[in-house]
């Protein structure tokens, strides 16, 4: 009779805990909240002086993102308008947004690129995204996103230029 009551007095006291355990991890920590900071529009706005073609203006708006479990992802939005592109051929013979993530001013993890070459060349008034994906950093604190846009103006007689972009305020 010893033996049973040891064994239920056992299963009795690992089933408490495992009832404690369970409200401790239903209930947990409070979930860390999203946290996205960008630069303010007109903080990268340029106009690109087109030979023989109506201007382009555009703004960039660069933005970093901790998704509360310590992913981050970086992106440059870019918002132009040119004035009527069927009229005037290609603006652009390069329009290609690279975003990264850093921490502490240093680069962390791989440059990201994207071509809107195409969509600024086609479209008169539009925008577009370039998204690095979200990656898992076990160090938090003071990220940001940062990034450039390489561009070669059609009929300019010049290779390639670099817009370099005032990066986002940081996420911890």
């Amino acid at each position: 009779m010893k033996w049973t009551f040891r064994r239920s007095r056992l299963a009795s006291v690992l089933a408490t805990l495992a009832v404690a355990a369970g409200i401790v991890f239903a209930v947990g920590s409070p979930a860390q909240a999203s946290v996205t900071e960008c630069t303010d529009w007109g903080t990268n706005e340029k106009t690109f002086d087109l030979p023989g073609k109506p201007d382009v203006t555009a703004n960039a708006i660069v933005c970093i993102e901790n998704n509360g479990a310590d992913y981050y992802a970086a992106w440059i939005t870019v918002y132009w308008d040119g004035g009527p592109v069927e009229l005037y051929g290609d603006r652009f013979d390069k329009f290609q947004p690279e975003v990264y993530r850093e921490r502490n001013q240093q680069i962390q993890g791989p440059v990201y690129s994207c071509d809107f070459t195409g969509e600024i060349n086609n479209l008169t008034e539009s925008s577009d995204t370039c998204l690095q994906p979200f990656r898992h950093y076990s160090t938090g604190g003071r990220w940001t996103g940062d990034g450039w846009i390489v561009y070669n103006i059609n009929s300019d007689g010049n290779g390639d230029y670099y817009w370099y972009l005032t990066g986002s305020p940081s996420v911890p």
